[in-house]
């Protein structure tokens, strides 16, 4: 295995915002790599999309543009999932997880700087891996890894680059999409594609067992990805063609009454059976 700085060995970095379909994507790689005892550090997040301001404000126009239901849906997998975690004593969250394998976990608001930045650059990471960060990552930020930086996006780049895209093709009424695991570069959702993994939608699905089954099929690509470019010392992957390029902004209330209108739902009453089932570790080591 190539190691990632002068001495010791590869270094594996992470941000996310932890709730729990960042979860269902993150804990197969996070007990692989504690089982090889690579030094890993979790930065768990709680800053929104801009991060010049007030959070509460940010969070409040951020609840007025997604509408009640889609707000829902992002609290059932923060707030909830952590109480429910808790309650049944089962790692439904980022946190939970990296308790449950003992994986550092430091608190930031924003990884671009301050503390956040400078407790990555002095971590050395061989590879840092954005998952569900909400938040665009700055040039300092992805120049630190010495491997390289990955995220985890949830469409088949490069159609449906931007923010919760599984949202959108639902209301748009696309019969398949899928899981992009990319070299992180300035622009947004732009960099090399390093492996992908397509998903045919189900009738009446909902917003909910979309991206749960995007997260599982997600974090088998990702932990192999990540343990591929350790191995290697490398990332290979594929430029994207950009023309081909389209971009989602935040989705509205139309969006949900868009997939509504074509059978799915935000969550559905059977949803709930998966939230309290935690992740299955695979051994991908």
């Amino acid at each position: 295995m190539t190691d990632g700085t002068e001495e010791g060995p590869p270094r594996v970095a992470f941000v996310t915002n932890g709730n729990w379909f960042s979860n269902v994507g993150l804990a197969p790689i996070l007990h692989s790599l504690s089982a090889a005892r690579l030094p890993t550090l979790v930065f768990l997040t709680t800053g929104l999309r801009r991060q010049g301001r007030s959070r509460v404000l940010e969070g409040i126009r951020l609840a007025r543009t997604w509408g009640v239901r889609l707000l829902m849906l992002k609290l059932l997998g923060t707030v909830v999932a952590t109480v429910m975690g808790v309650l049944t004593r089962r790692p439904l969250t980022v946190s939970q997880t990296c308790r449950e394998v003992g994986i550092t976990v430091a608190h930031t608001r924003n990884l671009n700087v301050g503390e956040g930045f400078a407790a990555l650059e002095a971590f050395q990471p061989a590879v840092l891996v954005s998952f569900s960060c909400p938040y665009r990552l700055t040039a300092s930020v992805l120049g630190q890894p010495s491997i390289g930086a990955l995220n985890a996006h949830s469409s088949l780049l490069p159609e449906y680059a931007g923010v919760s895209t599984y949202v959108h093709v639902l209301a748009e009424g696309r019969c398949s999409t899928g899981f992009t695991v990319h070299e992180m570069v300035e622009k947004f959702d732009a960099g090399r594609i390093l492996a992908q993994s397509e998903s045919v939608i189900p009738e009446r699905t909902s917003v909910f067992a979309l991206f749960h089954e995007l997260c599982v099929r997600g974090g088998a690509l990702l932990e192999a990805v990540v343990w591929d470019a350790l191995r290697s010392g490398t990332l290979s992957g594929k430029p994207q063609e950009l023309s081909k390029r389209s971009y989602r902004g935040e989705p509205t209330s139309k969006q949900v009454r868009q997939l509504k209108a074509r059978g799915h739902a935000v969550i559905r009453l059977n949803d709930f059976v998966a939230l309290l089932r935690p992740p299955r570790p695979t051994d991908g080591s």
